[in-house]
């Protein structure tokens, strides 16, 4: 019999007191009690966490995360439940009961279910959402986070951001940092502009890293009209800053650019110090305390998404502007990661073949370049000297002017999805 124990969490007013937590609602198979519960709470952010009494990382873990997380992140768009399981055959629901009201916390309801086995659906989501081995996932201490979209239907959703407190699990996530979790819990409760908060957005963390953040918006289709061959999947590396602030830009790109079909990958930028003079370093531009280039960083996004969803993998498409666009040219110079690459839109960028990979790393792919010739900021010339060396090496390359000057101007979701159409071609 598999010994588990799991406490769900999905951050929202629940409105129990003290003596309602002191009595644990009973979880049969099937987890229905659960599973309407995180129904009910679907417009907020929930978050899953599996836990146990008889386990001191676990039950460590579960503390820190009522005393430190719960309070930081005091949201009313959250909604707690805590379901726990024994650790052995025998365990008492009282020492469950007590330990999970060891600290009031009026948005915490707490479940109880005496049939480890009852959980597997539940820790087999997880699985599946990260590729790592079921025989390998911990039997406790597990915390998952959903956004407020997740819906709980035939099975478990899968989750946008999971950790756990084992140190030695063979798989993508990393032990539990709270700091991590409270990210992600936060980055489900970011409010958008009413004219791109329909577009579904998950906040996730590449390989469990909280230094790999990056988003996936849309499809805005319903899944029956998802094309046969999976979706198209656009990947952008926002200029300036790089930060999260662009989402709702990136959300208007993906709607109005490439279109409704598409599945877009935004990246975060990681600032590694404050006095980091590129936003997206390289491989060969890399900057102090750096752990990964922004190379490392695209594969792996890439190969997450495509490992979730379903991906048409010949239509993947990498788009960078400004500042991001040196790293993705070192991107499609470098050696090619487990997802290939062929497909590139870089507008107004600088393009400096120092600092890059050879050349001939061009051969087959497809550069899309967009400049503007009274580009102060990054010279038109770049852009030209792009297509004159990238020709050569075997690349296939246009370049599109277009007026203003830096930044985008004009019909610029026409200019990205002629650009895309363009770089779709056979």
């Amino acid at each position: 019999m598999l010994v588990a124990s799991c406490l769900v969490c999905a951050l929202a007013l629940s409105g129990t007191s003290a003596a309602d937590e002191a009595a644990l609602t009973p979880v049969g198979d099937g987890l229905s009690e659960l599973r309407e519960a995180f129904t009910a709470a679907e417009g907020k952010a929930r978050v899953v966490i599996v836990v146990s009494e008889r386990s001191a990382a676990a039950k460590k873990a579960m503390r820190g995360f009522r005393v430190d997380t719960l309070p930081a992140v005091s949201s009313a768009d959250l909604a707690v439940f805590a379901v726990w399981i024994p650790e052995r055959d025998g365990d008492p629901e009282a020492d469950a009961a007590r330990e999970a009201t060891r600290v009031a916390e009026p948005r915490l309801r707490a479940f109880w279910s005496d049939d480890a086995a009852a959980l597997d659906p539940f820790r087999a989501s997880l699985s599946r959402s990260s590729g790592v081995d079921p025989g390998e996932m911990p039997r406790s201490g597990l915390f998952a986070v959903y956004p407020a979209s997740a819906r709980w239907e035939k099975e478990s959703p899968s989750p946008v951001f999971w950790t756990h407190v084992e140190k030695k699990l063979k798989g993508a996530h990393p032990p539990l940092e709270l700091s991590a979790l409270r990210a992600a819990i936060e980055a489900q409760l970011t409010p958008e502009p009413e004219d791109v908060a329909s577009i579904p957005t998950e906040s996730r963390l590449a390989g469990g890293d909280a230094d790999r953040r990056y988003f996936i918006h849309g499809p805005i289709v319903p899944e029956s009209a998802r094309p046969k061959a999976g979706h198209p999947l656009l990947v952008v590396l926002p200029g300036g800053s790089g930060t999260a602030d662009f989402r709702a830009f990136v959300k208007r790109i993906g709607r109005s650019g490439a279109g409704k079909e598409w599945l877009v990958a935004q990246l975060v930028s990681k600032k590694w110090t404050e006095s980091q003079y590129s936003v997206w370093p390289t491989a060969r531009s890399r900057v102090s305390g750096q752990r990964f280039s922004t190379e490392e960083f695209i594969d792996s996004v890439i190969e997450e998404v495509v490992r979730l969803r379903s991906i048409d993998r010949d239509r993947i498409v990498v788009l960078a502007w400004s500042s991001s666009g040196p790293a993705v040219y070192a991107h499609a110079l470098g050696r090619a990661g487990r997802v290939p690459v062929s497909r590139y839109f870089v507008s107004q960028s600088v393009f400096h073949p120092a600092v890059l990979p050879a050349l001939t790393g061009a051969k087959g792919k497809r550069f899309f370049l967009h400049h503007s010739r009274t580009d102060e900021t990054c010279a038109f010339v770049d852009s030209e000297r792009a297509r004159d060396q990238l020709s050569p090496a075997g690349a296939t390359v246009s370049l599109v002017e277009y007026e203003g000057g830096h930044g985008w101007h004009g019909d610029m979701f026409g200019q990205i999805r002629s650009g895309l159409e363009w770089l779709e071609k056979k």
